[in-house]
């Protein structure tokens, strides 16, 4: 069996900033906050990853201008997972291919029910590519099925380099 765990962290959280648990997140002067989003047109909103995201909220936001909140860090070894969909015209679910092991893919929050899925159609230049979906959860062939992804360099923030 061994140890299973993945890189979480507390920090204090922006007193006006409003997410949910699994809402990607980011710094916003020196606070966890909502990661930045430019809409897309009748879908939703792409997340910018061009300041990069520290993760996902391991919980919701509070009101409480003290509150703590934790954080499933983004790195280069932390897979997440998500619903696959495509904006690139009008927010859809997609079946699954196996070409989509590979693949980048943008993060997009849908207007139609304000969650964040995996988006493979987004045409947003800033947003994309933020992921790579490098797990097919369910099998090909199932529509609006899951996939495991990690959060591209490009998109993440909390990653040092070697000088």
């Amino acid at each position: 069996m061994g140890l299973n765990t993945h890189p979480v962290l507390v920090a204090a959280q922006g007193s006006a900033d409003t997410f949910v648990a699994g809402d990607p997140v980011e710094f916003d002067s020196g606070y966890v906050g909502a990661a930045d989003t430019t809409a897309v047109a009748s879908v939703g909103d792409s997340v910018d990853v061009s300041a990069g995201i520290i993760g996902f909220a391991a919980e919701d936001a509070t009101s409480s201008s003290t509150a703590k909140v934790g954080v499933h860090v983004a790195t280069p070894q932390t897979m997440f997972k998500g619903q696959l969909i495509t904006s690139e015209t009008t927010p859809a679910l997609v079946t699954i291919a196996q070409t989509h092991l590979g693949a980048t893919a943008a993060i997009t929050k849908l207007d139609t029910d304000s969650v964040y899925a995996v988006d493979v159609g987004s045409t947003a230049v800033s947003q994309e590519p933020a992921v790579k979906i490098v797990e097919l959860i369910d099998a090909v062939g199932t529509s609006g099925g899951e996939v495991g992804f990690i959060v591209l360099q490009t998109g993440r923030n909390l990653d040092v380099v070697a000088s």
